[in-house]
């Protein structure tokens, strides 16, 4: 988990206490504008970090879920 800023553990953070996210309800949390958050979630799911559920919905990517919540409670930021 080096190399990841720490604005991407905050966005995993919305991730994690939410289940799982659409573009519109991230954009709400996060006061962003839609191409902002087009983005953000195009990043992650390249980088394997969230999964599309459906159209447009997102959740953690199972598989390093357990990682990520880990380095997030070593932030504090569980």
């Amino acid at each position: 988990m080096k190399g990841i800023d720490n604005e991407i553990f905050l966005i995993l953070q919305q991730f994690i206490l939410h289940k799982h996210l659409s573009r519109q309800k991230l954009e709400r949390i996060l006061e962003i504008d839609e191409i902002k958050s087009y983005k953000i979630t195009e990043s992650l799911k390249r980088s394997g970090l969230i999964v599309e559920f459906q159209s447009n919905v997102f959740y953690i990517n199972p598989y390093v879920h357990n990682i990520i919540s880990k380095k997030l409670i070593e932030l504090e930021l569980l």
